[in-house]
């Protein structure tokens, strides 16, 4: 009776420990996916409207090419320390930081104080329809959520990767 009672145990936490990989890594597919759409939004709706106006001005053309190297270096960072190395630094730094962008576009979206970038897709892409014109700014606090959110899950599955890592370390030493 015994046995069967600890083989029962050990299946279940066998289970979670595949179900804790599973997740973790639908988790970290699905943050570098969104970091990767998110990152290159912007600067994807610039290129659409330029096209859709003719209209290639210096200015626009500038903030076209440092949105499109800022979204390329913040990926890469992305990718190198948060998802291939695991480490929590970035994403610390990034969830602080997004806090802030939070509040701030929830003020520009308050106020409708919106940066000359966003009014020139906004406009450019709705035909200056009154009806429409949040919608771009709605859409990048969403993509902002959603992002802000697979983060946090990040992070705690990174984390708890290197917690464990320490452990383990920690238990050799003391095995020594």
């Amino acid at each position: 009776m015994s046995h069967k009672f600890y083989l029962l145990n050990g299946i279940k936490s066998i289970m979670k420990i595949f179900n804790f990989i599973h997740n973790e890594e639908i988790c970290r597919k699905q943050w570098l996916y969104i970091t990767i759409f998110q990152s290159l939004f912007v600067p994807f709706l610039l290129l659409i409207s330029m096209c859709i106006n003719a209209i290639f001005d210096l200015f626009v053309v500038g903030q076209l090419i440092g949105s499109t190297l800022g979204a390329l270096l913040g990926i890469w960072m992305g990718y190198h320390c948060a998802y291939k190395k695991r480490g929590v630094k970035l994403l610390n730094f990034w969830l602080i930081c997004s806090v802030f962008s939070f509040f701030y576009q929830v003020i520009i979206l308050y106020t409708g104080d919106f940066d000359p970038i966003t009014i020139y897709i906004t406009f450019s892409l709705t035909n200056n329809l009154k009806q429409l014109q949040l919608l771009i700014p709605l859409l990048i606090l969403l993509l902002f959520i959603v992002w802000t959110s697979l983060t946090f899950h990040l992070r705690k599955f990174n984390k708890k990767r290197l917690m464990d890592y320490q452990f383990a370390l920690e238990k050799l030493k003391s095995n020594n």
